[in-house]
Formats: structure tokens, C-alpha cells, sequence
């Protein structure tokens, strides 16, 4: 096992430890086959810490994200994402701000999402945030599994709907 599949089963179990994801449902990932398969229809590698993110936790993570997409239930649904960051920032008129190289992981009411470049360049590849109808370059925001800390970290206090448990 490598060191960014350790990493994201420690998160794992830390999802299920904060109450973000039920004990007895856990984090569900994507088998193997399907990251392929999005891998092939992109044709680029994915970077081994998203790799490990997906096999661990990429179909749920609970309510760990809030209102934030980052799991997905198909392969399918990845590929709709980079489909529609695509659309919307060509679709302004603006330079567009996307290259080939962009994976888009994130995406918040669809008009913010996050970015990282693919091509085996790093295994915690850097990530880019992107606002729709901002002129300004997409800004730095750390490496992925910074967001991933991020999440642990926000969710114990983040307002929550009603919990039937608590």
C-alpha cells in the first residue's frame, strides 16, 4: 500500500470518528475499473492522491463536504463535471482558463469549482480554484489533500441540519 493510500484511509476513518459518515455505512470508494475508465476517457493519469481518494472515499464521504461536490456516484458524473467547468468558463467569452491538463475535483452551485493539472507531474498535485465570471487567473489553494484536511478540520463545527441522533 502506499503512503497516499494510507493517507486517505486515515482520513477515512477519521470521517466515521467525527460523525461525518455513518459507523456502520462508512466512506464508499470506486473500484479500480472505473478510475481506469475515467482516466482513459480523459487520457491522462490521474495523481496518486486523487487515485487514492477515489478507491477510498470518491463515491461518499458522508456529509464530510457539505454543499461542496466532491463525490461522485459514476464515472459518469466526473466526466459531466469537466464537461460543464469547461462549458461555463468558454462560454463567458473568456480566455479559456482550463487546459487540456485540467481536472476539475470540486464544484460549489456550479459556479466555483477546483482544478489540478494531471499528467503524473505530482503525487498531491497543487490545486486551483476557479470562480465563474472572474477575470482574474485561477488562484493557488494549497495541495489536494489540504482540502481534504480542510473538511476534517470544518466539519465539527460547521451547522449541520437536524441530526436524529444527537
Amino acid at each position: 500500500m502506499d503512503n497516499s493510500q494510507k493517507l486517505m484511509e486515515s482520513f477515512a476513518r477519521e470521517v466515521v470518528r467525527i460523525w461525518a459518515a455513518w459507523p456502520l455505512v462508512g466512506v464508499r470508494g470506486f473500484r479500480e475499473d472505473e478510475i481506469r475508465a475515467v482516466e482513459e476517457a480523459i487520457s491522462l493519469p490521474l495523481p496518486a492522491a486523487y487515485r487514492a481518494f477515489l478507491r477510498t472515499m470518491g463515491r461518499s464521504a458522508g456529509a464530510l463536504f457539505g454543499d461542496v461536490t466532491m463525490t461522485f456516484d459514476s464515472p459518469g458524473a466526473f466526466l459531466h463535471l469537466q464537461h460543464d467547468a469547461r462549458d461555463n468558463t468558454a462560454g463567458l467569452g473568456y480566455p479559456p482558463r482550463l487546459t487540456p491538463e485540467a481536472f476539475v475535483f470540486s464544484d460549489y452551485g456550479g459556479s466555483q469549482f477546483s482544478f489540478f493539472l494531471c499528467g503524473g507531474r505530482e503525487d498531491d498535485p497543487e490545486i486551483f480554484d476557479y470562480e465563474v465570471g472572474n477575470i482574474d487567473p485561477p488562484q493557488s489553494a494549497g495541495r489536494f489533500t489540504d482540502t481534504i484536511r480542510y473538511h476534517l478540520k470544518a466539519y465539527p463545527r460547521r451547522s449541520k441540519p437536524f441530526l436524529w441522533w444527537s
